[in-house]
């Protein structure tokens, strides 16, 4: 509970780039965060999904939800 409101204010400024479209600023803040705690899954998820929407871009009706496609 302690990492989760140590990193509250963080994550969602991190989660607010993401969704605005700012990947480089986001990618750079959920790194923040793994620099502080190198074992939080999520944030290596989020650093992961932003490298490849900076790289390859994503559509224009793109609301950030992930959608699986495969198992």
């Amino acid at each position: 509970r302690a990492f989760k409101a140590a990193t509250l204010a963080d994550w969602d400024a991190a989660i607010a780039r993401y969704l605005a479209r700012d990947f480089a600023g986001a990618e750079a803040a959920f790194r923040a965060l793994l620099a502080r705690f190198p074992d939080d899954v999520p944030a290596q998820l989020y650093a992961g999904r932003c490298r490849r929407a900076a790289a390859e871009g994503v559509p224009a009706d793109w609301s950030g939800v992930a959608v699986f496609d495969s198992k």
